[in-house]
């Protein structure tokens, strides 16, 4: 959780508009929209950074907000390293980011590992590259380990099925 204060530098005192919800005109609708956005970079570069993320997974977060302008949300307080992009159209989910222990998709290894769970209706499980999704609907959805065992033009291509499949709400 983040605690804000902004500053009118014009007069050397905090502006407390920005945080009484009865203030909702222009200017401090604007403000408010603008310290989200600021709070939203923040959390993009440096909290996710933090996490030790692989690279597979930065080039994710950076593809859905480059194509889609989803913002990963980080729904859970204790899963730091857990969240999800939202189709802005419909507020459905189209993917989820988390760590989980290998052994859940069946492994033996129980080291943690980055996976990302995908909408898809196609058959695709293979059980090397594609997992039945680990937390989710087997039938309608697929877990991917962030490892570099899949290429990334492939997962992204699997990204867009997966927002064209909550698009059009199958």
């Amino acid at each position: 959780e983040f605690i804000t204060n902004v500053y009118d530098f014009n007069i050397n005192e905090e502006y407390l508009p920005i945080d009484i919800v009865t203030f909702n005109g222009k200017f401090v609708g604007d403000l408010r929209e603008k310290r989200q956005n600021v709070i939203n970079d923040i959390v993009n570069t440096c909290l996710v950074n933090t996490y030790n993320i692989k690279d597979l997974t930065k080039e994710v977060i950076k593809y859905v907000k480059e194509k889609y302008d989803s913002d990963m949300e980080y729904l859970w307080g204790d899963l730091k390293d857990a969240a999800i992009a939202r189709n802005k159209n419909n507020n459905k989910w189209y993917l989820l980011i988390m760590k989980i222990s290998k052994n859940k998709l069946d492994f033996e290894e129980n080291e943690e590992e980055k996976i990302i769970n995908l909408k898809n209706n196609d058959n695709m499980v293979d059980n090397k590259k594609i997992f039945p999704a680990y937390h989710m609907n087997k039938k309608k959805w697929i877990t991917i380990i962030l490892d570099n065992s899949i290429n990334k033009e492939e997962l992204f291509k699997l990204i867009d099925a997966s927002y064209n499949l909550i698009e059009n709400n199958k």
